[in-house]
């Protein structure tokens, strides 16, 4: 078993239907805090292999006037969401 197959076959989405969700705020919270201590303020930002898209929710409104695009690419998800700045 390679570590590609797993993703591609499904059995990742089996064992984890949530894309681990629930552990989006907090990492959401140690991006914001990374940007805030670096001075960073993104007017995109992209991320790829997003799962459910939930970091991408959380840190949305904290960046405001930004554009997020989230990427997933497997074959038991494949979807693109993009949310506009608010």
């Amino acid at each position: 078993m390679t570590t590609r197959s797993l993703y591609l076959d499904g059995r990742y989405l089996i064992k984890n239907p949530t894309w681990h969700a629930e552990e989006s705020a907090w990492k959401a919270l140690q991006i914001l805090r990374m940007l805030r201590r670096n001075r960073i303020s993104p007017s995109n930002v992209c991320e790829v292999g997003c799962g459910a898209g939930e970091v991408l929710k959380q840190i949305q409104p904290q960046l405001a006037g930004s554009y997020s695009l989230g990427i997933r690419h497997l074959a038991s998800s494949d979807r693109v969401s993009q949310e506009p700045g608010q």
